[in-house]
């Protein structure tokens, strides 16, 4: 057989995907065991019996629902396995199995358990590790050349977590710019059953708008005040303010995902493996837009650049300097690269607002005292007065350049023709329940993950007070703005800005992933769910029936 280079590193890597998983998976069980040496032998067999059944369960789960058992699926199987789509018969028939398969499993595992061969166990074990890394270093590898073949595996093995490594790998040689270039242009448009858009898209705009993404890093909800943003709010006065929105993540890579690709981040591995840009990146490509992408912090180590854009080239994706120079050069650049002549699609990514939260040094503080933190020595008691002012008046100096950014637009004739988004990439914590939550990535409250939302639209002036979420910025953009003839349900899993309708939203951190249903969060944690109000405070004890909206969001993309 006559095998392609992406076939064969493709055979070569699955199985190693597999075997670290089932290592990893297995050595914990080891681990769990050892103390069961004291008590039985016979009991030696029951942790890799448990690791086992799940890892052939999981299987047969992500086989019907295209997803991996997780503690929310666990738990809501036990209260509402008939919101799965499961009968009492197939419960029967469940159990039935897994007492057969443990019986098997059991005999084999006790049989391996107390044989003479496991004094040799530990070459047994460092040859897997040897192997079990190899794979880890192919995906890595992959990753930084964005290699689809290696990509679309991944999600597929349950519970994996692949290593990246693109600045190592670029430091030891091993970068090809060739081969990066040739996967970027590879569109499978498919993975299995996920299916990105659901049908073409069609957008004809009669007179098509220019589009500015400007974004805040970890911008918070309540920072958007009079005081702390003059013109951001004077902005929304005019056109609209969004005073309940979302972020789909608590972290950068998925707050920004949710932002561009109008669905949750958990089809991230998905878009990866497939090639699939952005439904609004595409379209606006095929309208003819000019892009213009300029980011204060590297969007391509990150591999934001390559997952958002396809890896088009960036005005600016690095670090510009310290004390607001870096932000003030990408309003500079921007203004003189944009085209009054042309459609355009802009992206201007502050980073100033980030930890440690910097300003320009001749720009005026009014919010005092103020003090750079050191989240090293901070606690649940610390008052967080002058780090929220520090952050404060980096956000009011970042305010002071979308005004200029306004100005420019207005003097040049293009403020009515351009729609203006405002937002951040997720918000930030600054221990304001005193339960020593601080940053961000930490929890799903409103802290982390409200952000506010201000858009100049043409035409319309409207204060919206329901719910809203990042996924249905895009979709909003591309109905409304674009007037592509596609549903919502075509386009993603956002809905419209302008629609009332309530909202389940699936979020994600590095980590964890959380169901935010009206103001309560289900946070999906290593071992069981936790739940809690979307204040952060509030201890809630019932469960509402969640499971249909959680199953029709994981499984949006099916047949």
């Amino acid at each position: 057989m006559d095998w392609r280079p992406s076939e064969a590193i493709t055979v070569v890597y699955g199985p190693l995907a597999i075997l670290d998983q089932a290592f990893l998976l297995n050595l914990l069980a080891a681990i769990v065991a050892l103390p069961l040496i004291f008590l039985k032998d016979r009991l030696i067999a029951l942790p890799f019996i448990v690791i086992q059944l799940a890892i052939l369960t999981d299987f047969s789960v992500f086989r019907i629902y295209r997803f991996h058992i997780d503690f929310f699926f666990v738990e809501m199987f036990f209260r509402e396995f008939a919101g799965l789509g499961l009968s009492w018969l197939n419960l029967t028939f469940i159990i039935l199995a897994i007492v057969v398969l443990a019986a098997l499993l059991f005999v084999v595992t006790y049989a391996f358990a107390t044989s003479k061969k496991t004094q040799h166990a530990g070459k047994y074990l460092l040859v897997i590790f040897v192997v079990s890394f190899i794979g880890q270093c192919i995906h890595a590898w992959g990753y930084a050349h964005n290699y689809r073949e290696i990509l679309r595996v991944s999600p597929l093995v349950p519970w994996y977590l692949p290593m990246t490594a693109t600045l190592e790998v670029k430091a030891l040689g091993l970068f090809d710019a060739g081969i990066r270039e040739r996967q970027l242009s590879l569109k499978l448009t498919t993975n299995g059953s996920f299916h990105y858009p659901k049908s073409p898209l069609s957008c004809a705009p009669e007179t098509p708008p220019n589009i500015i993404y400007v974004i805040l890093e970890s911008w918070r909800f309540d920072r958007m005040t009079p005081e702390i943003t003059p013109n951001i709010y004077q902005i929304g006065q005019d056109s609209m303010t969004f005073t309940d929105h979302l972020s789909g993540g608590n972290v950068t890579t998925n707050g920004m995902f949710s932002l561009f690709f109008g669905m949750s981040s958990v089809f991230k591995q998905q878009t990866e493996a497939t090639g699939s840009l952005p439904n609004l990146v595409s379209s606006l490509d095929s309208l003819g837009y000019d892009f213009h992408i300029l980011a204060n912090q590297d969007i391509i180590v990150n591999n934001l650049n390559t997952q958002l854009f396809g890896g088009k080239p960036t005005l600016q994706s690095a670090y510009g300097g310290s004390n607001g120079i870096g932000d003030a050069q990408l309003i500079s650049k921007l203004t003189r690269a944009i085209r009054p002549d042309s459609p355009y699609f802009a992206m201007v990514f502050f980073n100033d607002s980030h930890f440690p939260y910097r300003t320009a040094d001749d720009f005026r503080q009014p919010f005092q005292p103020a003090q750079e933190i050191n989240f090293g020595s901070v606690s649940d008691t610390t008052d967080p007065t002058p780090f929220l002012n520090q952050y404060s008046n980096a956000i009011h100096y970042l305010d002071h350049l979308v005004g200029k950014l306004k100005t420019h637009l207005k003097e040049t004739n293009q403020w009515d023709n351009t729609i203006v988004v405002i937002t951040g990439d997720h918000g930030e914590e600054f221990n304001d329940n005193g339960s020593g939550y601080w940053g961000h990535g930490s929890k799903f409250d409103r802290f982390q993950l409200g952000v506010p939302l201000v858009v100049h639209w043409p035409g319309i002036n409207k204060s919206i007070n329901y719910r809203t979420a990042h996924e249905d910025i895009a979709s909003t953009l591309l109905v409304e703005g674009l007037s592509c003839n596609n549903s919502y349900a075509d386009i993603g899993t956002g809905q419209s800005l302008f629609s009332d309708t309530p909202r389940a939203i699936l979020a994600e951190s590095y980590v964890n992933k959380a169901f935010i249903k009206e103001e309560t969060v289900y946070e999906i944690m290593p071992g069981y769910v936790e739940t809690y109000g979307l204040d952060g405070q509030l201890d809630v004890k019932t469960h509402d029936n969640i499971l249909g909206s959680f199953t029709k969001i994981q499984t949006w993309f099916q047949d």
